[in-house]
Formats: C-alpha cells, structure tokens, sequence
C-alpha cells in the first residue's frame, strides 16, 4: 500500500510540476522569471520564518528584512551583497527622483536653474534622515505622495488650459 501512495504523490507533483512550466511558458519571460523570483523568495522567507520559531524568535515588533533571510539560510556573505545591493539601489533610486523632482520643478519656475533645484530639493530630503522615528518618516512619505498627487494634477489642468489656449 506504502509504495502505491509514493507512487500517486509522485504522479500528482509531477503534474502539478507540468502546469507550473505550462503556465511559465505561456506567459512571457520576464513575467515567469519574476513569477519565480517572487516564489524562491516567498518560500525562503517561510523558511527562515520556521528556522526561527524554532529558535523561540518573537516576530511580533520585528520586520524581517530579506538581507536577514540571506544571512540566516546563505551566510553573512549574501547578507553584505544583498546589503551593497540595497543601497546601491536606494542611491540610484534617490538621484533619479531628486533629478526628476528638480525638472518638474523647473518648469514650474524657471528662475533658477535645474542643478540648484537638485540641491534644494536634495537638502530638504536629507533632513528625512536624521530623523529617528519610522512613524516621522510615514509623515514624509503621505506628504511626498500628496506634492506628488497635487503636481500632477497641476500639470494635467495646465496642460488642458493650453490646448485650449492654442485652438
């Protein structure tokens, strides 16, 4: 009886395994190779979650960051590459918006320049960092989505009132 119910699992994996490619091949590459990125690090967060539990770790005031999930499962090297890979990211991230930032602005009020609008705009960011607690930067993060939200709106009513300006 034994062998015959290894035997329905492995057909059963084995078919499930065949709609999982299926529906990856179906789909485009990008969307499957961040399907399966999105899966390998769901099933490793579950991973690290019970190695954890295990150890008698309380999670409930803790986020667990995924740098920890590669220092628990992979070693402290993987730790310190998704650690430069973080922030590598985030400095890319942040010059892009202040730059983009700067030229919205810029069109805005032309009266100086876009280099000194990157600084102003760089300046009144920084000061997010010496700021100590998470929920300050929530109140920074609302009232960046709604200058983001109003600028929006501001440059989709602008531009409707200069169609109808050239007609």
């Amino acid at each position: 009886m034994l062998p015959q119910k290894q035997a329905e699992e492995a057909i059963v994996s084995n078919v499930s395994e065949q709609r999982m490619k299926l529906c990856f091949k179906s789909s485009s590459p990008s969307a499957a190779d961040t399907t399966i990125l999105f899966f390998s690090t769901g099933v490793l967060y579950i991973e690290y979650r019970s190695r954890k539990k295990k150890e008698n770790v309380d999670f409930k005031n803790h986020v667990i960051q995924w740098f920890e999930v590669l220092d628990g499962l992979l070693g402290p090297y993987w730790k310190a590459v998704g650690l430069a890979f973080n922030c590598t990211f985030l400095l890319c991230g942040s010059v892009i918006q202040l730059i983009g930032c700067a030229s919205n602005i810029y069109y805005i009020n032309d009266k100086l320049d876009k280099r000194t609008w990157t600084y102003i705009f760089g300046a009144c960011c920084a000061t997010t960092v010496f700021i100590p607690s998470f929920h300050n930067y929530r109140i920074w993060s609302f009232l960046g989505l709604g200058m983001t939200t109003y600028t929006a709106w501001y440059m989709t009513i602008a531009a409707l009132f200069m169609a109808r300006q050239k007609m």
